[in-house]
């Protein structure tokens, strides 16, 4: 179950983890447990980012899929994209919808 969160905004940086991002992420932890839900942050303009702590991929056919710009490379995401070619681009929050699967994976670099 994915709960889509345009708030608190992406990381300026994705790379730098700031404790303004600690703060703002801490009720959207409190959501996430009480809906029983993996939280998706997307941008404003709604392409989807990252979880809070996770990269995020999302499956098609055949093809993987996940998000490029704006989100931290987690050793696990650079290990699936070197290993399996996962298609790395802007994924929009209208596509969502149309992926049969979706993961998480630890974000940690």
């Amino acid at each position: 179950r994915l709960l889509l969160t345009s708030s608190p905004p992406h990381r300026l940086n994705p790379n730098i983890k700031s404790t303004d991002w600690a703060t703002a992420r801490k009720n959207h932890e409190i959501i996430k447990i009480e809906r029983n839900a993996t939280e998706v942050l997307m941008s404003k303009d709604g392409r989807v980012l990252e979880c809070l702590t996770s990269n995020v991929v999302f499956g098609e056919g055949g093809r993987l899929v996940t998000v490029g710009e704006g989100v931290l490379e987690g050793i696990a995401l650079k290990g699936l994209i070197e290993e399996y070619g996962v298609e790395v681009r802007e994924v929009r929050v209208e596509e969502i919808q149309g992926f049969e699967k979706c993961w998480i994976c630890n974000a940690v670099r």
